[in-house]
Protein backbone atom coordinates (compact mmCIF):
# COMPACT_ATOMS: atom_id res chain seq x y z
CA UNK A 1 0.00 0.00 0.00
CA UNK A 2 1.40 3.39 -0.86
CA UNK A 3 1.40 5.31 2.56
CA UNK A 4 1.95 8.77 0.87
CA UNK A 5 -1.53 7.74 -0.57
CA UNK A 6 -3.29 6.82 2.61
CA UNK A 7 -2.19 10.22 4.52
CA UNK A 8 -3.29 12.44 1.44
CA UNK A 9 -6.79 10.65 1.67
CA UNK A 10 -6.96 9.48 5.56
CA UNK A 11 -4.34 11.10 7.44
CA UNK A 12 -3.40 8.33 8.73
CA UNK A 13 -3.07 4.04 8.70
CA UNK A 14 -5.37 3.97 11.97
CA UNK A 15 -7.92 6.57 10.03
CA UNK A 16 -7.83 4.35 7.21
CA UNK A 17 -8.72 1.34 9.19
CA UNK A 18 -10.96 3.54 10.91
CA UNK A 19 -13.25 4.01 7.44
CA UNK A 20 -12.80 0.30 7.17
CA UNK A 21 -14.08 -0.63 9.67
CA UNK A 22 -16.92 1.77 9.48
CA UNK A 23 -17.82 0.73 6.18
CA UNK A 24 -17.43 -3.35 6.80
CA UNK A 25 -18.98 -3.65 10.73
CA UNK A 26 -21.25 -0.98 11.57
CA UNK A 27 -24.16 -2.12 9.03
CA UNK A 28 -23.16 -5.25 10.27
CA UNK A 29 -23.50 -4.21 14.14
CA UNK A 30 -26.41 -2.26 13.40
CA UNK A 31 -28.26 -4.83 11.58
CA UNK A 32 -27.58 -7.23 14.82
CA UNK A 33 -29.24 -4.44 17.37
CA UNK A 34 -32.35 -4.03 14.73
CA UNK A 35 -32.71 -8.42 15.14
CA UNK A 36 -32.34 -7.68 18.36
CA UNK A 37 -34.84 -5.20 19.09
CA UNK A 38 -37.22 -6.62 17.25
CA UNK A 39 -36.80 -10.40 19.78
CA UNK A 40 -37.02 -7.91 22.46
CA UNK A 41 -40.55 -6.28 21.38
CA UNK A 42 -41.82 -9.08 20.15
CA UNK A 43 -40.97 -10.57 23.70
CA UNK A 44 -42.28 -7.91 25.68
CA UNK A 45 -41.27 -8.50 29.28
CA UNK A 46 -40.82 -12.64 28.74
CA UNK A 47 -37.56 -14.43 28.79
CA UNK A 48 -35.55 -14.24 25.62
CA UNK A 49 -34.86 -17.70 23.76
CA UNK A 50 -31.56 -18.43 23.65
CA UNK A 51 -31.72 -19.43 20.28
CA UNK A 52 -33.17 -16.47 18.98
CA UNK A 53 -30.71 -14.44 20.80
CA UNK A 54 -27.50 -16.15 19.51
CA UNK A 55 -29.08 -16.02 15.89
CA UNK A 56 -29.41 -12.46 15.89
CA UNK A 57 -25.95 -12.74 17.01
CA UNK A 58 -24.44 -14.58 14.10
CA UNK A 59 -27.03 -13.96 11.24
CA UNK A 60 -25.85 -10.89 10.25
CA UNK A 61 -21.85 -11.07 9.83
CA UNK A 62 -22.13 -14.84 8.28
CA UNK A 63 -24.52 -13.43 5.84
CA UNK A 64 -22.74 -9.97 4.95
CA UNK A 65 -19.33 -11.46 4.49
CA UNK A 66 -20.92 -14.68 3.22
CA UNK A 67 -22.10 -13.20 0.43
CA UNK A 68 -19.31 -11.16 -0.10
CA UNK A 69 -17.73 -13.97 -0.78
CA UNK A 70 -13.66 -13.78 -0.88
CA UNK A 71 -14.11 -10.25 -0.02
CA UNK A 72 -15.80 -10.93 3.15
CA UNK A 73 -12.88 -13.75 4.02
CA UNK A 74 -10.11 -11.03 3.41
CA UNK A 75 -11.78 -8.24 4.93
CA UNK A 76 -12.47 -10.69 8.19
CA UNK A 77 -8.93 -11.90 7.81
CA UNK A 78 -7.87 -8.21 8.54
CA UNK A 79 -10.18 -7.54 11.61
CA UNK A 80 -8.79 -11.09 12.69
CA UNK A 81 -4.97 -9.72 12.26
CA UNK A 82 -6.24 -6.25 13.43
CA UNK A 83 -7.08 -7.52 16.79
CA UNK A 84 -4.90 -10.23 17.25
CA UNK A 85 -1.79 -8.44 15.54
CA UNK A 86 -2.21 -4.97 15.51
CA UNK A 87 -0.93 -1.85 18.06
CA UNK A 88 -3.21 -0.50 20.90
CA UNK A 89 -4.60 2.11 18.26
CA UNK A 90 -5.70 -0.21 15.88
CA UNK A 91 -7.30 -2.61 18.31
CA UNK A 92 -9.08 0.20 20.13
CA UNK A 93 -10.56 1.51 16.72
CA UNK A 94 -11.79 -2.21 16.57
CA UNK A 95 -13.02 -2.64 19.22
CA UNK A 96 -15.05 0.49 19.78
CA UNK A 97 -17.49 -0.75 17.41
CA UNK A 98 -18.52 -3.70 19.63
CA UNK A 99 -18.94 -1.86 23.15
CA UNK A 100 -22.72 -1.38 22.42
CA UNK A 101 -23.23 -4.54 20.72
CA UNK A 102 -21.34 -7.00 23.72
CA UNK A 103 -23.46 -4.72 26.05
CA UNK A 104 -26.88 -5.05 24.42
CA UNK A 105 -26.20 -8.53 23.67
CA UNK A 106 -24.82 -9.39 27.35
CA UNK A 107 -27.94 -7.82 28.48
CA UNK A 108 -30.35 -9.96 26.32
CA UNK A 109 -28.10 -13.29 27.46
CA UNK A 110 -29.14 -12.09 31.16
CA UNK A 111 -32.98 -12.08 29.85
CA UNK A 112 -32.45 -15.56 28.22
CA UNK A 113 -30.35 -17.35 31.14
CA UNK A 114 -31.16 -15.09 34.48
CA UNK A 115 -29.97 -18.19 36.20
CA UNK A 116 -26.27 -17.84 34.78
CA UNK A 117 -23.83 -14.99 36.83
CA UNK A 118 -23.40 -12.12 34.27
CA UNK A 119 -19.45 -12.76 33.85
CA UNK A 120 -19.88 -16.18 32.55
CA UNK A 121 -22.44 -14.87 29.92
CA UNK A 122 -20.55 -11.99 28.65
CA UNK A 123 -17.03 -14.50 28.62
CA UNK A 124 -19.24 -16.77 26.55
CA UNK A 125 -20.38 -14.14 24.06
CA UNK A 126 -16.85 -12.94 23.76
CA UNK A 127 -16.31 -16.70 23.15
CA UNK A 128 -18.71 -17.32 20.33
CA UNK A 129 -17.56 -13.89 18.67
CA UNK A 130 -13.84 -15.42 18.59
CA UNK A 131 -15.34 -18.32 17.15
CA UNK A 132 -17.51 -16.66 14.59
CA UNK A 133 -14.65 -14.26 14.05
CA UNK A 134 -12.30 -17.61 13.32
CA UNK A 135 -14.81 -19.47 10.89
CA UNK A 136 -15.40 -15.78 8.61
CA UNK A 137 -11.31 -15.58 8.56
CA UNK A 138 -10.22 -18.74 8.28
CA UNK A 139 -12.50 -20.56 5.72
CA UNK A 140 -9.17 -21.79 3.95
CA UNK A 141 -7.67 -23.57 6.22
CA UNK A 142 -11.17 -25.20 7.51
CA UNK A 143 -11.75 -26.75 4.39
CA UNK A 144 -8.43 -27.74 4.31
CA UNK A 145 -9.28 -30.13 7.42
CA UNK A 146 -12.63 -30.90 6.54
CA UNK A 147 -13.65 -34.07 5.17
CA UNK A 148 -16.27 -31.65 2.82
CA UNK A 149 -15.77 -28.34 1.64
CA UNK A 150 -17.35 -26.11 3.61
CA UNK A 151 -16.97 -23.06 2.17
CA UNK A 152 -19.09 -23.41 -0.82
CA UNK A 153 -21.95 -23.99 1.31
CA UNK A 154 -24.69 -21.21 1.72
CA UNK A 155 -23.55 -19.27 4.41
CA UNK A 156 -27.40 -19.41 6.21
CA UNK A 157 -27.16 -22.85 6.59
Amino acid sequence: MNLAAVHYHFGSKEALLEAVVQRRVAPVNGERLAWLDRLEAAGGKAPLDLEEVLEAFLAPPVLTFGALGERGRLVAHLFARVYFEGGDEPRRVLLEQFRQVVARFGAALRRALPEHPEDVLLRRLLYVGGVLMHVLAASEQIDAIAPVPLSDRDPAT
